[in-house]
C-alpha cells in the first residue's frame, strides 16, 4: 500500500455475529485510493503499468543488490564451506537470483498497484552476472 498515516489500524474479521478486531497502530488516511489523493491512481488504470525505465535508480539497486547477495553467496561456498569455486557460482547465482524473483512475485501480489517487472529481473540477471565473473577474476 502507499503512505500510511500515523494514526491506528484497525482490521476486523467477522463471522456471522462475531467480530474480531485488531489494532496494528496505523491507519490508512480517508482519502486513499482516490483520483485526489493519489493522481497516478487512476492513470494507472487507463494506461497500463506504471513507468517502468530500463535505466534508473531502481535498476541500479536491483543490480547492486543481486551483486551483493552473489558474491557474498559465493564468497560463503567457497571460503565458509570449502566447495569448489565452479560449483559455488551457479549455487550463489541462482541463490540471489531467486530472492530477486521472489520480489517480484511478492510485488506482483500486493494490493496497491501490482506489478511484476521482467526489467527489474533483468537488472538482478546482470547483478548475478557481474557477480560470477568477478568472482571468477
Amino acid at each position: 500500500m502507499a503512505l500510511l498515516a500515523a494514526a491506528p489500524l484497525a482490521l476486523s474479521l467477522s463471522a456471522g455475529a462475531q467480530t474480531l478486531a485488531v489494532d496494528l497502530g496505523y491507519r490508512l488516511p480517508d482519502e486513499f485510493g482516490t483520483p485526489e489523493a493519489d493522481p497516478l491512481a487512476l492513470s494507472d488504470t487507463l494506461d497500463g503499468p506504471p513507468h517502468d525505465p530500463w535505466l534508473g535508480r531502481d535498476k541500479a539497486y536491483h543490480v547492486g543488490v543481486s551483486f551483493g547477495l552473489a558474491l557474498g553467496a559465493h564468497v560463503a561456498l567457497t571460503e565458509g564451506a570449502g566447495m569448489e569455486p565452479k560449483l559455488a557460482a551457479p549455487l550463489a547465482g541462482g541463490l540471489a537470483f531467486g530472492v530477486g524473483l521472489a520480489k517480484e512475485v511478492m510485488d506482483s501480489r500486493r494490493a496497491y498497484r501490482p506489478l511484476f517487472s521482467w526489467r527489474d529481473l533483468a537488472a538482478d540477471a546482470a547483478g548475478v552476472a557481474l557477480a560470477i565473473a568477478v568472482s571468477r577474476l
